[in-house]
């Protein structure tokens, strides 16, 4: 808005963090802990594979700037960098409790199961779904993602079961949309790390932006909820 009127500004005349909140995290510390995550994964496959996303700069400049999702937890730009990096947490504090878990293939599925949401969303003045998104979804656009990545790289046929297995039934149940029940236990941790971090996050945004007078809320997700 002008003297002259409205002016229309093309996508790049404007930066989409003046219309969309963003990460208040330092980003770059996260995504330096991440590839030092990756540093330590011990099985070579996994590990290059891994790299193969994270040390792209195209990758890289893609995951800063995307939402996990487009209205419910982490909705913001960097929130799917930062979701990624939750559970990596969670990873670390579940493999510590039960140590039979292969460390290497959840951390590996944690890093690679929800990258399809670089393509998933878009953000302009606002998150919506792109086309890709609206016809294929997250889910499908993760396991398309890695599929090219592991045809470029002699890799285990029984370990990319399991990633596969593990980015398709990351819902938990089929009731939940998942086209396959999670059928490793590293693909079960996963399912259930995702859904904590995800509902966790989204309560706590909720009770932020809710009047502090107020004493309970109501949200569709969790019903009743203490505002304080």
């Amino acid at each position: 808005i002008n003297d002259g009127g409205i002016t229309k500004l093309q996508s790049h005349q404007y930066h989409t963090n003046f219309f969309l909140e963003e990460s208040k995290k330092d980003l770059t510390i996260i995504y330096d802990d991440i590839l030092d995550t990756i540093s330590n994964i011990q099985n070579i496959q996994l590990r290059i594979l891994c790299n193969s996303f994270y040390q792209n700069l195209e990758f890289k400049e893609a995951i800063f700037k995307a939402p996990a999702t487009k209205l419910h937890h982490h909705s913001f730009l960097g929130g799917l960098l930062e979701h990624i990096h939750n559970m990596l947490a969670y990873v670390q504090l579940i493999c510590k409790i039960h140590p039979e878990l292969n460390k290497d293939l959840l951390t590996s599925i944690t890093l690679l199961a929800c990258i399809g949401k670089i393509k998933h969303l878009t953000t302009t003045t606002i998150i919506d779904l792109s086309s890709s998104g609206h016809m294929l979804g997250d889910v499908i656009l993760s396991m398309q993602m890695v599929q090219e990545k592991i045809r470029n790289q002699e890799f285990d046929k029984d370990l990319e079961l399991k990633i596969l297995n593990a980015i398709i039934s990351q819902q938990g149940k089929t009731a939940w949309g998942a086209p396959r029940r999670p059928a490793t236990s590293e693909a079960l941790a996963f399912a259930k790390i995702k859904e904590l971090d995800a509902s966790v996050s989204q309560i706590i945004t909720l009770q932020k932006r809710v009047d502090t007078n107020t004493e309970f809320f109501y949200s569709k997700e969790f019903g009743n909820i203490i505002s304080k």
